[in-house]
């Protein structure tokens, strides 16, 4: 990613680069700022014969966002209410790591 964002400091118009940032930032987490930086590298080179490259990019942006939501649904139905027994907790709770972490909700204990 250091590269990517090198690169583009080094030179804006070089669309590849913006491009393999956004997909980094996607593939990090950071949907919206990734998303946006792969679209405007296509958008600025009508013309790059990778462009067909990036729409899968786009489509797993969209996939993690609603992923990610589906998660935090998930986490928040889950938890426990404040008068709840331990008795009365579900056998997921806590949720698995893998769940809180795709809603953005995992602390390290």
């Amino acid at each position: 990613m250091r590269q990517a964002e090198a690169a583009c400091d080094l030179n804006s118009g070089f669309t590849q680069a913006q491009a393999m940032l956004g997909i980094a930032k996607v593939h990090l987490g950071e949907l919206e700022s990734g998303k946006s930086l792969i679209e405007d590298a296509m958008r600025a080179n009508k013309d790059d014969p990778h462009r067909f490259r990036h729409q899968p990019e786009l489509a797993i942006a969209g996939f993690y966002a609603e992923a990610k939501r589906v998660a935090q649904r998930l986490v928040e139905q889950a938890r426990p209410t404040s008068n709840a027994t331990s008795s009365c907790l579900p056998d997921f709770w806590p949720p698995p790591a893998g769940l809180t972490l795709l809603a953005g909700t995992w602390k390290r204990s």
